[in-house]
């Protein structure tokens, strides 16, 4: 069932929140957290996230079954590579990519939880997958919803 949820979400182009614990001029005005929004990457996005992925050294499997403690680990050794995916994706952008993501990268570094950051990299690379997107699209052209039911007399048109 997760999986059908999963592929709707990438079909409806949803997004996943990432709090942040906001900039010290926004606590100065009582914000005392931010939400960063990652979406669905451009294929250049898709790239270069992949490009840092391949740098963890770390399997699917492993981060569908990860631990609390694997978790920190990961994050421990890691951690640059899974902020620099993050703030990737967050940016989206070619232009922007090589100017923003090591800053954005270091500010999510120190603000966000560690587990935060290892679910949104899981999240990342799972929305990234097309084998969900294709079985759904698959089974939708089978749904098909104009065809005559089985209590429908079938007559010829015109």
């Amino acid at each position: 069932m997760q999986v059908e949820k999963d592929a709707a979400d990438i079909l409806l182009d949803r997004r996943r929140r990432l709090p942040i614990a906001a900039p010290f001029f926004l606590k100065w005005f009582g914000k005392k957290e931010i939400s960063l929004w990652v979406k669905s990457n451009k294929a250049g996005t898709s790239l270069r996230v992949s490009s840092y992925y391949a740098g963890l050294g770390v399997s699917q499997e492993f981060l569908d079954n990860i631990t609390v403690d694997a978790a920190l680990k990961l994050h421990a050794y890691k951690g640059v590579a899974v902020s620099k995916m993050i703030a990737c994706a967050i940016i989206n952008s070619y232009a922007w990519h090589y100017l923003l993501t090591p800053l954005l990268a270091f500010y999510i570094r120190w603000n966000c939880d560690q587990l935060y950051q290892v679910a949104t990299v899981n999240w990342l690379l799972l929305s990234g997958d097309t084998q969900h997107f294709i079985t759904t699209i698959r089974r939708a052209h089978q749904m098909t919803v104009t065809a005559p039911t089985l209590s429908q007399q079938m007559t010829e048109g015109s």
